[in-house]
Parts: C-alpha cells; sequence; structure tokens
C-alpha cells in the first residue's frame, strides 16, 4: 500500500500525468527558441503554407495584439503586481496598452484589433476562412472544440514562429524575446 504525502504522485513513473511544456522552450545547442507548432496552414491569398500555433491566453495568463505592418504577434505576461494596476488580460490588449508598448521590430505598432498576416505575401490573414485549417487540425474538434472565428477573443495565433514576447513589469513592459 502506497502512503504518499498529500499531493504526491505514487504512481510507476510511466503512469504519471504528464507536466505541461511551455509553449516556448531554448534549443539546447544554440540557445534560440524553438516554437511549439500546431499545425500548418494556408494563405488564402497566395496559397503559401505556414506553420502555425495557438495561444490560449486564459490558461496563459496573457494578452495580446497583431503588428499593423507585419502580423507578428506581442504576447503580454501578468508577472506578479500590484491590484492598482488593472491591466485586462486573457484577451486582445486594452487599446491603453499599445501606446505604452515599443515597436514591433519591423517599425509596424501592435494594435488590440490587427490581424495576423501572411509571412509570404504579407496579406492579411481571414479569421473566417482559416476555420477550416484550424479545426482539421485541432485536436479538440472531435470532442466539441470550435474556433472563435476571429482574431480577437480568448485564443490568439503566432504565425511562422513570429512573435515578441512581453512581461509588464513595474508599469511598463519589458521584452523578454523576439523571433
Amino acid at each position: 500500500m502506497c502512503r504518499a504525502l498529500a499531493g504526491t504522485d505514487c504512481r510507476p513513473t510511466p503512469l504519471r500525468r504528464r507536466v505541461s511544456r511551455p509553449q516556448l522552450k531554448r534549443d539546447p545547442l544554440d540557445g534560440a527558441i524553438m516554437a511549439r507548432r500546431d499545425g500548418q496552414g494556408t494563405c488564402e491569398h497566395c496559397s503559401s503554407a505556414f506553420d502555425y500555433y495557438l495561444v490560449h491566453n486564459g490558461f496563459n495568463g496573457s494578452s495580446y495584439g497583431y503588428c499593423e505592418s507585419c502580423g507578428r504577434t506581442a504576447l503580454l505576461y501578468r508577472p506578479e503586481w500590484p491590484l492598482a494596476i488593472s491591466i485586462p488580460f486573457h484577451y486582445e490588449m486594452a487599446s491603453w496598452v499599445e501606446e505604452q508598448l515599443p515597436p514591433c521590430i519591423c517599425g509596424g505598432r501592435f494594435r488590440p484589433d490587427g490581424a495576423p498576416r501572411c509571412p509570404k505575401c504579407n496579406a492579411t490573414l481571414s479569421a473566417n476562412e482559416a476555420t477550416r485549417w484550424l479545426e482539421e487540425q485541432a485536436v479538440g474538434t472531435s470532442e466539441g472544440w470550435r474556433w472563435q472565428r476571429s482574431w480577437q477573443g480568448l485564443y490568439c495565433i503566432v504565425i511562422d514562429g513570429r512573435v515578441i514576447e512581453y512581461a509588464w513589469e513595474q508599469g511598463s513592459p519589458r521584452r523578454l524575446t523576439s523571433a
């Protein structure tokens, strides 16, 4: 009989639940960031294929915006901060946060009403057109999950690993990573 401490798992290693993995991890050889991949999308304008992954901002404790020029995703994480600062998280960033972020590496601005863009032709991707390839490849579709059909909402998308991550610290954003 196993008499483990409360909150521990005394099952044999192969039967234990796997610890969830972070969305981004460092490559042990060169330190570069490797993005996870949920699937492959297709641009409705030029038919080029690209990798993508979805971010559930509720589970991630983040908010997001897209660059108005290149479609790169900005993820803002919420570390501990005083309750007096009310930054809305779990959805697209608030419009006043846009003014606090530095420009994208392409020179554009991150906007809460922005949209991702094709990495080849730079055309704005349609959230409705993306529904087909997102739902075809999503594991949860067979259990009833459906795409929100909008680039604003609980989920955001990162196209071809093009993301800049920020942590909101001491009243302003601090860049964590960029790809």
